[in-house]
Parts: structure tokens; sequence; C-alpha cells
């Protein structure tokens, strides 16, 4: 978990030039390597219980790397950002209070009323003049359309797990 706070992190400072792509990539790398030994752990674990096998650990591991791959997408963004328009500030709290609040307990239905929030601020905010305005504040737009699918990974397993 603290590799993907870490993951966060740099992909908060990507997003706000504080952070050099490089240090990104490596960063996510570091989370993946772990991930895979996250899940080939739980897989194995599965495997030699003998009596009524808990899918929780596989399960969860499976959940963290859906939401690395979307931390990637989200990564392979700032590529696409020529100018960083203000409106990447609040995006960059949204990433922080993720940050914060990354835990393995965390329902993230407090996050994801924060994205309603974050959503009403940027239809309120005037719409771009330039053309480099217009595809900045898309690709910020993707960036919160992929927040938001990391956030409902972690809802949707919570609600799995709520269920069993």
């Amino acid at each position: 978990d603290q590799l993907m706070r870490d993951a966060l992190r740099l992909v908060r400072g990507q997003l706000t030039d504080e952070v050099d792509s490089e240090d990104v990539a490596e960063g996510l790398k570091r989370l993946d390597e772990s991930l895979l030994k996250l899940q080939e752990c739980a897989h194995r674990n599965w495997n030699n219980t003998l009596f009524y096998p808990s899918a929780y650990e596989t399960d969860y591991a499976d959940m963290r790397s859906g939401q690395a791959i979307v931390l990637r997408h989200i990564s392979s963004c700032e590529e696409l950002l020529e100018r960083i328009p203000k409106q990447a500030e609040k995006v960059a709290k949204l990433l922080e209070r993720v940050e914060a609040e990354y835990t393995r307990e965390n329902t993230v239905e407090s996050l994801l009323d924060h994205m309603e929030e974050v959503y009403a601020y940027m239809r309120q905010e005037h719409l771009p003049v330039t053309r480099e305005e217009f595809e900045s504040r898309a690709v910020l737009f993707y960036v919160l359309k992929q927040i938001e699918e990391f956030l409902r990974i972690k809802r949707e397993f919570i609600l799995k797990k709520e269920k069993m």
C-alpha cells in the first residue's frame, strides 16, 4: 500500500510539473514488481488452503493491479499536456486526498463524493478560449475520469466483499 501511495504522489507531482516522467516511470515499475509478488503470494496461499479457501487476498491483489493500470493511464496523459491548466491544481489536490486516505479499509465513499465536488467546480469554470487550452482541459477531464475509475475499482471490491 505504501508503494501505491508513493505512485499516487508521483503521478500528482507529474500533473503539476513538479516530478519528472522518469521518476514516475520508476515508481510505477517498483509498484508493478511489488504487485506481481503480492499476486503470486496470494495465489500460492489460496492454493495451499485445504478447507474453504478465501479469495480475499487474491481479489485484493487483482484490485490493486487494476488500480496500478489506471495510474499508468494517468501518467501517460502528462505527455499530452502541452500547457498545464490552472484547473490541474484542483485535480492534484484530489489526488493528494486520495493518497492521504489510501488504506485497505477505506470504502472510498467520501472520495467519490469529493469527486462530484471537483466535477461541479470544473463545470463552473469558464470555457476554454484557445485550442491549446481546450486540449489541455480535455486531457485533464480524462485524468479526472481515470481517478474516478481508480476509486470505483476499490468501491466494487468493497461491495463484493460486503456481499460475502
